[in-house]
């Protein structure tokens, strides 16, 4: 990253890993947020896929509520960086989330949606 920035490209990065609990720098994803600049929140977390640790809601409710937070302390966007697979259970999850709690959609980015399928591309379109 600094060689990027030495040539004057700005870079950002995520903390974090495919497997719940994630791996962090600090050992908290909330301080990698706060005390490490270049950190704006976690990914690639792995969701219904071969790479995931098929983590129950209340632990992504927990890893969403730490970036949200460490987010705000720090004045970063605060987002979680979701890897998706292809298993039918789609993101359910993810909306099961949405619509029970109040934490909102810009904390969740969903990546390969459109390469896995065309229940999931549908889902995309709705999300």
């Amino acid at each position: 990253m600094k060689s990027l920035e030495h040539d004057g490209i700005t870079t950002w990065m995520w903390t974090g890993s495919y497997r719940i609990p994630i791996v962090t720098l600090t050992g908290s994803l909330q301080q990698d947020l706060i005390l490490i600049d270049k950190v704006l929140g976690a990914g690639e977390v792995a969701l219904n896929d071969h790479r995931s640790s098929w983590p129950s809601k209340s632990e992504i409710l927990q890893l969403l509520s730490d970036v949200r937070v460490g987010g705000m302390l720090s004045g970063k966007p605060g987002v979680i960086h979701f890897h998706m697979g292809s298993s039918s259970t789609k993101i359910d999850l993810l909306w099961q989330i949405l619509n029970e709690t109040t934490i909102p959609i810009r904390h969740m980015y969903l990546t390969h949606m459109s390469s896995r399928g065309d229940e999931l591309l549908e889902e995309a379109r709705k999300w």
